[in-house]
């Protein structure tokens, strides 16, 4: 492996999940919430499928998915969503875990609430 290959190899693995979430974000002319939905995710970032956005989201936004997860985010790159005429898809770099830091960790490590014993009890979302 030559060393470009190396360099862009992702630190953390993705792992799939369909949540859906609300993106909030402020430029200087106005302020945003969108519904979206969550594609995939880890432990430093996350890909959003908006089906419209109203405005290029270039700001810093605040994620938030069910089950008390927040997150502050920076957006790096943009691209069609191809199932939807007007859609796109946004991946974000995760800059502060605003709240569920553990739950967060869990989900990116593998549990998913389907597990039996202490995955359940600790109520970890379903995804």
């Amino acid at each position: 492996m030559d060393e470009t290959e190396h360099t862009h190899r992702r630190q953390h693995k993705r792992k799939k999940m369909y949540s859906f979430c609300r993106v909030v974000w402020s430029s200087k002319q106005a302020s945003y919430q969108v519904p979206a939905m969550t594609v995939d995710v880890s432990f430093r970032g996350l890909s959003v499928l908006f089906r419209a956005p109203s405005q290029p989201i270039w700001e810093e936004a605040t994620i938030q998915i069910p089950n008390d997860l927040e997150f502050r985010a920076q957006p790096v790159h943009k691209r069609p969503w191809t199932k939807r005429v007007g859609g796109a898809q946004v991946g974000f770099s995760i800059t502060q875990i605003v709240s569920g830091e553990e739950k967060w960790a869990a989900i990116c490590n593998g549990f998913n609430g389907s597990h039996s014993g202490d995955e359940r009890s600790a109520g970890l979302p379903s995804l």
